[in-house]
């Protein structure tokens, strides 16, 4: 499943409704699906707020996955961005607190998700993702 949106704050509603619709159709349990809404809407608003994109370049997030396992895809041509190498040391280690809804950011992405891989092709930024319930 897959959502494209324009580098808004207001369409970061769209990013979290797809993940809702794709947990619902996967069967997801509760607590699994509470936290890919939040992934997905921190992935989303981080690109935003700090990735610097354009106005005419659409993100993507795709969404693929088991009802144990779910694998997150982000597209963006915002500036390039490993979470890999480019995250400040005290981010790795901060405390998260996973009944805030938003604001949480790479930290609470961190605790609850393996990045899988990162890289830069031409001038988008392509990141992948697995949150296993698990986790």
């Amino acid at each position: 499943m897959r959502v494209e949106i324009m580098p808004s704050l207001s369409e970061v509603d769209r990013v979290i409704d797809l993940a809702d619709r794709f947990a619902r159709q996967s069967g997801f349990a509760p607590a699994l699906t509470h936290r890919l809404k939040i992934v997905a809407e921190e992935l989303a608003r981080n690109v935003i707020l700090h990735g610097e994109p354009t106005a005419e370049n659409p993100i993507a997030l795709s969404l693929e996955g088991t009802k144990t396992e779910i694998e997150i895809a982000l597209v963006d041509r915002g500036r390039p961005f490993d979470p890999r190498t480019d995250l400040d040391t005290p981010v790795r280690g901060a405390d998260t607190a996973p009944e805030i809804e938003g604001g949480a950011g790479w930290p609470l992405i961190l605790e609850w998700c393996q990045i899988e891989s990162y890289e830069r092709v031409g001038e988008e930024n392509r990141l992948r993702l697995t949150l296993t319930s698990g986790t």
